[in-house]
């Protein structure tokens, strides 16, 4: 009796050690569905690790064919809502002329609209862009233009329609 009970002792160790002989295949026990998470990999994020907001600009204006304007001051303003972000103030010397100037800061507690610091970084939206052209010391203009100006990621370059009459 102790050889047959030596006998099953020895069988049940026997088939215990030969249950997974594959080099480490997955658990034939476990459903697929389990199996499948144990294996997954990881899932990326989905947002991309170098997405940067979008950047400000300089937003430069070009005026060309500035024509019978000679002494005369090309004043230029980019608003945003109510607000003045950006000017331009820029002498007419010759007829015609062409001016490319970068908006600068205006000096919003000064009244001189030409009184302005370094170069304007405007934050991206939708500008509107008013110029003018005045004799110096008046306060009406003799011609006007309007454009828009985007800034969506970075520098800008608007060409000002032509100068036709005020509203």
């Amino acid at each position: 009796m102790r050889s047959s009970m030596f006998i099953a002792v020895a069988m049940c160790f026997s088939l215990a050690a030969c249950g997974d002989d594959d080099g480490g295949s997955a658990d034939a026990s476990l459903p697929a569905a389990d199996a499948a998470v144990v294996y997954d990999a990881p899932v990326p994020d989905a947002t991309p690790v170098d997405a940067s907001p979008p950047a400000p600009g300089k937003v430069t204006i070009v005026a060309t064919d500035l024509t019978g304007l000679v002494g005369k001051v090309l004043l230029i303003s980019a608003f945003q809502a109510t607000t003045r972000a950006g000017g331009a103030c820029d002498q007419i010397t010759v007829s015609p002329e062409t001016i490319t100037t970068v908006l600068k800061v205006p000096n919003q507690a000064m009244g001189n609209p030409c009184d302005l610091g370094a170069d304007a970084l405007l934050d991206p939206g939708t500008y509107q862009i008013t110029a003018g052209t005045y004799t110096p010391g008046e306060m009406t203009p003799g011609s006007c233009a309007t454009t828009t100006a985007e800034v969506v990621d970075g520098d800008v370059t608007v060409n000002l329609p032509a100068l036709g009459a005020c509203p």
